[in-house]
This record gives C-alpha cells, sequence and structure tokens, in this order.
C-alpha cells in the first residue's frame, strides 16, 4: 500500500483485490497507480467529498428490483411453523427485558419476531429449543453490527470493544488451554463480561459449545475471530470521505456480516459435525463461498434504500453507480447478474461434492451442510420480504416485486 501523508485530506490508495470470477472486473475498468505522486500537484485540488456527490447525483431515482427469490429457484425457502414461531417470540420477547443492550443501540421494533423469523428461515428443521438460541445469536449479530456499521472517531472504544468480543469467543469456543492463555477462567461463565453485547454472546456460545463438535466449535471461533476483526476494518476505513473500489467493498462485506459463522450454526443446529476433509473439500468450498456471495449480493440490493436513507454508502450497488457512472437502476440490473452467474456457480459444483459411496449418515450430512448453506441466500431474501427493515412495505408488490425511490 503506497500513502501520501502530511497533507490534508490523507489520501489512501489500496490495491486491487483478486476475484474468483475475474470477468466481473470487466464491468469497472481499471487505472493503473502510479507509484509516485506530485503532491504540490495533489494540494492544488479542491477537497471533494465523494459521497456528498453520490448523494447529489442519485437522489430522486427510482428503482425497481423483481422477486429475488425467483433467481434461486430451486432451493429452499421456508420457516417454521407459526405455534413454534409464536412461541419462541413469546420467550425471545422475555429475554430481552433481561439483556443489558440499551434502547439505542436496539431500535427496531418487533425484535423478537424479527430475529425469531431470520433464526427460521435459516435453520428451518432444528427444533424448538435449538431456535431459541439461534434466534439470541442473530440478534447478537445485529447489534454488534449496529455498533460497527456506525462510524466514530473513538477508535479505542470501538477497539476495547473488539477486543472483549475476541476475548469472548476464545474463551467460550477454544480450549481450556486458550482461555487461560487470555488472562480468563476455564468457564466462560464464571465471569461476567464488560458488555452487554458481549454478555449476550457469551450467553449464546456457551449454549452452542456444549452441544458442538470439537472440530466444529473450533471452526466457529475461526470464523467469528475474522468476522469481528474484518468488521473493525472496515468501520475504521468508513471514516474516511472517499468511497471505496466496490469490489473491495463486497470482498470485505462477504467476510464481515457474519456469514461463515451462519453456516457453521447449522452443524450446532442439525447437531452434526462435518469432518474437516470433506468441510475443505474444493466442492464444499466452492458451495460455501458462492452461497456467502450470493446472501451478500442480494443483501446489498435489497438494503440499497436503507443505506442510502441512513448515509451508509458503502452499498454495493450504490458504489457501483457511482464507479461506473451510471443510474443504480442500471447498477442493481448488473449486481443481478452476478447473482445469476453465482447461483449457477454453485449448482455446477453440486455434482463434485464428496459423497460417500457407502455410508449414508456422512451423505445425509453433506446434504444438511449444502442446504444450510442455500439457506444463508435464500433466507436472508425470503426474510427481508417478511419483515426485514430495508424498505417499506407498501411498496412490496403481491408478486414480491420491490419498487423504492432513493431519498435522505
Amino acid at each position: 500500500m503506497a500513502v501520501v501523508e502530511n497533507f490534508a485530506p490523507q489520501i489512501v490508495f489500496l490495491p486491487d483485490i483478486d476475484e474468483p470470477f475475474q470477468d466481473h472486473h470487466a464491468l469497472i475498468p481499471r487505472t493503473p497507480v502510479p507509484t509516485t505522486f506530485n503532491t504540490n500537484a495533489l494540494l492544488s485540488l479542491p477537497v471533494v467529498d465523494e459521497g456528498a456527490d453520490l448523494v447529489r447525483k442519485y437522489t430522486g431515482e427510482t428503482v425497481h428490483v423483481p422477486n429475488l427469490v425467483d433467481l434461486m429457484p430451486a432451493w429452499p425457502n421456508k420457516t417454521h411453523s407459526q405455534d413454534v414461531l409464536d412461541e419462541v417470540t413469546a420467550e425471545i420477547d422475555e429475554w430481552l427485558k433481561t439483556v443489558n443492550i440499551p434502547q439505542a443501540k436496539r431500535p427496531e421494533n418487533d425484535v423478537a419476531q424479527r430475529y425469531t423469523t431470520l433464526a427460521s428461515v435459516f435453520y428451518t428443521d432444528c427444533s424448538k429449543r435449538k431456535l431459541v438460541t439461534l434466534t439470541k445469536y442473530q440478534c447478537w449479530n445485529a447489534w454488534f453490527g449496529e455498533e460497527m456499521d456506525h462510524p466514530t472517531h473513538d477508535a479505542a472504544a470501538t477497539r476495547r470493544l473488539c477486543d472483549q468480543t475476541l476475548q469472548c469467543v476464545d474463551a467460550c469456543l477454544g480450549s481450556s488451554k486458550s482461555s487461560s492463555s487470555l488472562g480468563l477462567p476455564s468457564s466462560a461463565a464464571s465471569r461476567a463480561p464488560p458488555s452487554g453485547t458481549v454478555a449476550v454472546l457469551q450467553e449464546v456460545l456457551t449454549a452452542m459449545r456444549a452441544e458442538m463438535a470439537t472440530a466444529s466449535a473450533e471452526r466457529l471461533r475461526r470464523e467469528l475471530r475474522d468476522s469481528v476483526e474484518t468488521a473493525a476494518k472496515r468501520q475504521a476505513a468508513r471514516r474516511h470521505d472517499t468511497l471505496p473500489d466496490p469490489w473491495h467493498h463486497l470482498d470485505v462485506r462477504c467476510d464481515d456480516v457474519g456469514a461463515l459463522p451462519n453456516i457453521t450454526a447449522t452443524e450446532y443446529a442439525m447437531g452434526f459435525g462435518l469432518p474437516g476433509p470433506v468441510r475443505y473439500h474444493e466442492a464444499v468450498e466452492t458451495v460455501v463461498l458462492e452461497c456467502t456471495r450470493l446472501a451478500t449480493l442480494v443483501h446489498e440490493v435489497l438494503s440499497c434504500q436503507k443505506d442510502f436513507r441512513d448515509g451508509k454508502l458503502n452499498n454495493m450497488c450504490l458504489l457501483l453507480a457511482n464507479a461506473e457512472n451510471i443510474s443504480v437502476k442500471a447498477a442493481v440490473a448488473k449486481v443481478l447478474g452476478l447473482v445469476r452467474k453465482h447461483y449457477e456457480a454453485c449448482e455446477a459444483a453440486e455434482p463434485r461434492l464428496p459423497w460417500a459411496e457407502n455410508d449414508k449418515h456422512l451423505n445425509d450430512q453433506i446434504r444438511e451442510y449444502v442446504s444450510g448453506c442455500k439457506r444463508l441466500a435464500t433466507g436472508t431474501t425470503h426474510w427481508a420480504y417478511l419483515c426485514g427493515p430495508y424498505f417499506d412495505k407498501a411498496k412490496l408488490g403481491d408478486d414480491w416485486n420491490l419498487s423504492f425511490t432513493l431519498e435522505q
């Protein structure tokens, strides 16, 4: 990374990020970055607020989005029965009265119903007891994400929250040796953590670890650590006035939205532990990658209006429109083209899955794991249409076609 310092504003040049699908890069022409700069010439340029320019350019544009579930027609798309959803929602409502999360940090209405539904579309066949735990996990994920999604100049407070979260992850999911190395007691539950969000995560991970295979718990630990660290880096990057490259943004979003931990939680939800050689088989890795990107892309489309309204301009559709100087409608169409490509790539990987010749139990686990990957994408979409916070439901047609106008 080359950094030009000692003048305002600071300009940071990021390297290109390699993409699995190189043809995606063709959407945006690349200009080589010179290795030396004339700082006097740069000082003479006017300071440009790229975010403000983007808002001025696209305010008032109307965008139409087709039913995104139709783009993944062969994949699972259902929830638990309404009776189960109602019972879990009532239990979560009571639990919410006990958590130490300021109301300002959980502003959504109908939190219990919303995140019960989200857990249900991700883990459709799990027991009601596990659905309660997984709903609490989705609440934590939303609250932690809410803190990370708001730029702050208090970098020390952000780092402190991340460090506390990482300590909790290691203590709850790591071995007793790793807990001791952090200065934590061997039983994470024996010490009250310093943050309300961390306390929720501690409760959830303690319950999950008790019913997870050791290898699955270790995988979840690594994935959560990576997700937390990436979220912290993305939040720090948002303190700058410049907007990121759309493809760099997509890579970071795939890492920090918690997709991999959500997938691994399928093993807890359904009571199995996928062997390492199977989990890291080429075809399984491909399915995981494609579904992660699918979930991220459909989320970026469905949250476009809300992100624009809230001033969170690091959205793939907005960044792509701005980088290519095209309409947001055209950018959405290109993102939907990527959705189709990633769906097709995932479908093409399935014949290569490491099916066992004489082990029906293992094959059932592989099948359930792959379904969990697919539900990450379809569930993200289904949940948004049912009760997600991204758009005015009055703008959603009976066939789940969506129309919205970009306003602040």
